[in-house]
């Protein structure tokens, strides 16, 4: 029962802080329109776009785990 609870609370709670901590980050990914596909059978100039496209990859999940771990304040109690 108190597992049904926290579900529900968490279904309830959760989007905003979701929405407050990485909807900026989601909007900069998203006007950026830097590339961060790393699988090669998706890519169309492989030798050339795979190391920028890994670190426009690695520096977004940075800023997603920054954005998150300095957030503690703005998460649900």
């Amino acid at each position: 029962m108190a597992s049904k609870a926290l579900d529900v609370y968490m279904k309830l709670s959760a989007p905003g802080y979701l929405k407050l901590v990485l909807q900026p980050l989601i909007l900069e990914i998203i006007t950026s329109k830097k590339s961060c596909e790393v699988d090669p059978n998706r890519m169309e100039d492989k030798a050339d776009d795979m190391p920028k496209n890994w670190k426009n990859l690695l520096h977004f999940c940075e800023m997603a785990f920054d954005a998150i771990t300095n957030s503690a304040t703005e998460c649900p109690k």
